[in-house]
């Protein structure tokens, strides 16, 4: 049994862009003002060419790129820091494309597209907002498509090696 969950209804449109220059200070304010734990980065014609996200601050203090200095540390422009490989899904997709796709690349967020243009993003706390809603509705067929999906994945697995351990 296979069920299609879009992800038109998953995905965070607004989408608070950066650009190349910005300090790695100003783009945590803006992370953490706006209680959110991605910042795509865009070019001077507004392209995005980049991304960063909370564990690129933690990689700033312990890169060897970076300065051990902290002041300097704070001035540096994302452009040293941010992830510049993109991971896209299609907005027509649907969303066990985007969990495959963030378990294979071990990754927090992807990138959502409409006709070649990025219109949203899809982050692992949509997807647990997603979880929780089938969750919170203990009957009807959000529940059973959340069940056959967890079941058939390797998430399932990995649920039922832990509870025969008794974990």
């Amino acid at each position: 049994m296979s069920h299609s969950l879009s992800l038109k209804s998953l995905t965070s449109r607004r989408l608070i862009r950066i650009p190349l220059s910005m300090s790695m200070a100003d783009a945590y304010d803006l992370l953490f003002r706006n209680k959110i734990r991605h910042l795509p980065v865009v070019d001077e014609n507004d392209h995005i060419v980049g991304i960063i996200s909370e564990p690129d601050f933690v990689r700033l203090g312990s890169n060897n790129r970076i300065s051990p200095d902290l002041q300097r540390s704070r001035e540096t422009p994302v452009s040293e820091v941010m992830t510049r490989e993109l991971h896209v899904v299609s907005i027509d997709g649907d969303v066990k494309e985007a969990v495959d796709l963030m378990l294979t690349e071990k990754i927090s967020a992807c990138l959502v597209e409409k006709d070649q243009e990025i219109v949203g993003i899809v982050t692992t706390e949509d997807l647990l907002i997603l979880l929780r809603t089938y969750l919170n509705n203990p009957s009807g067929s959000l529940r059973n498509k959340l069940e056959d999906f967890v079941y058939n994945s390797p998430l399932g697995t990995i649920g039922h090696v832990l509870s025969n351990a008794g974990i």
